[in-house]
């Protein structure tokens, strides 16, 4: 599939996303190690503050299946969905809020709708 165009973002993520594609693309298997260390971080920190697991939890899992599914020429979306996901400058903290991964899970949604992959969406 050739892409010639980019997803479409709520206002409040639009720039974040445009910061992401500045970024040199990172390979498929450094991504992966990325979501998969904050993962292992949540459920750390989950221990001490609450935190919505399920949602982090879920949301990692989708995003190990799209970085392992998606082809080369959509990798740089995928990265967009890690970066926001791993990095805790967003709209809402991850690791000091209940709420933390929703504005995540809905930049991930984007994402998903844009590569037509309705099968991965985080539910809201």
């Amino acid at each position: 599939m050739m892409i010639n165009s980019a997803p479409t973002f709520p206002s409040h993520l639009q720039k974040v996303y445009e910061s992401y594609q500045q970024r040199r693309l990172l390979t498929r298997e450094l991504l992966i190690a990325k979501v998969r260390r904050h993962t292992e971080t949540v459920m750390e920190a989950s221990r001490e503050t609450q935190l919505d697991v399920g949602t982090a939890g879920e949301l990692g899992m989708a995003l190990l299946r799209l970085l392992r599914e998606c082809g080369d020429e959509e990798l740089v979306y995928a990265q967009a969905a890690v970066f926001y996901f791993v990095e805790s400058d967003d709209e809402e903290p991850d690791l000091s809020s209940p709420e933390g991964f929703r504005d995540d899970a809905e930049f991930f949604n984007c994402v998903c709708d844009f590569l037509n992959r309705p099968d991965l969406t985080v539910r809201l």
